[in-house]
Formats: C-alpha cells, sequence, structure tokens
C-alpha cells in the first residue's frame, strides 16, 4: 500500500470515495434512465441505501467511522457531502415531478428530500447499532411508508398497508 498511496490519509480517502462511488452507482443508472417513472426513480434511490452491497453492518461501521472524522478532516466531509448532495437534488427534483403532476399541495420537495437523508442516515444507525430489530427490508420499508405519507397516488401499496393497521 506504501507504493499505490502517498499517505494514511489518501488510503482512507480513496476507501471513502469507492464507498460513495458504489452507493451512487446503485441508483444512478436507473433514477436517469427516461423510460422509468419519477416514483420509480425515487424508490430505486430508497432501495440502493438499504442494498446489501451498500448497507450491512461491515459498511456501515465504516461509513460511521469516517462520519466522525468529518469533522476533523475537510476531505472525507467534501466526498460524502458531494454525493450526499447529488441524491438530495435528485430526490427534490423527483418530488417536484411528482408533486407537479398529481397537484399535491402543502408539501416541499426540499423538506422531503432533507427527511429523506435524515432517515437513511438515522435507519443506518439504527441497523448497526440494534440489528435484532433493525434490518435493511425493515428500514426501506419505513422510508417507503413515508413516502407513501406524501405522495399517496405514487406509492399506494404502503399507503393502504397504513390504512389497514390505524
Amino acid at each position: 500500500m506504501n507504493f499505490h498511496f502517498d499517505s494514511k490519509d489518501a488510503l482512507l480517502a480513496a476507501t471513502l470515495q469507492h464507498l460513495a462511488d458504489k452507493q451512487r452507482d446503485l441508483w444512478i443508472s436507473k433514477a436517469r434512465r427516461p423510460d422509468v417513472g419519477p416514483a420509480a426513480k425515487l424508490q430505486a434511490i430508497v432501495d440502493a441505501q438499504f442494498h446489501p452491497k451498500v448497507c450491512n453492518r461491515r459498511k456501515l461501521s465504516v461509513w460511521f467511522a469516517f462520519f466522525g472524522e468529518s469533522r476533523h478532516r475537510e476531505s472525507y466531509r467534501r466526498m460524502s457531502e458531494a454525493v450526499d448532495m447529488e441524491r438530495q437534488i435528485m430526490t427534490a427534483d423527483l418530488c417536484s415531478v411528482i408533486i407537479a403532476a398529481r397537484g399535491y399541495r402543502d408539501i416541499s420537495p426540499g423538506e422531503v428530500s432533507r427527511m429523506l437523508e435524515g432517515l437513511f442516515d438515522g435507519l443506518w444507525l439504527n441497523i448497526l447499532m440494534y440489528p435484532d430489530v433493525f434490518d435493511r427490508q425493515t428500514a426501506r420499508d419505513h422510508v417507503t411508508s413515508y413516502l407513501s405519507l406524501c405522495f399517496p397516488e405514487d406509492f399506494p401499496r404502503m399507503a393502504q398497508a397504513q390504512d389497514e393497521v390505524s
């Protein structure tokens, strides 16, 4: 490794970039397809966040180690922020399209997008900390359930399941 990387920081930065690229690759191709509707693209982003290639205890441990160091390492923060912001902008854009197409009122695409980011990070932490209670599928379903509350016509299955429970 000493011959390939100039320093330990360079190795760690490459590791973080690799993790971020793998995560991004899972959703970006579907989210950019013109033949896929906005709700399906939004679901693809959600699915990617909880895909086994990204969301497993080993990788989540690495992600949270980087999150802890980002306060002290500007380069880590910039790398993860770039991927997070790209996803956040894309989810806000998709929400805007859904809102305009369906005429949803009193819902902000930016607020939904920021809430999704918080759900992703929070559920990742719960999966890491409480593996007996939280798993990838449950976390994914929680996020999809939130989307069904925001966009019941576009995520009806989860909205219908919520009605049956109430």
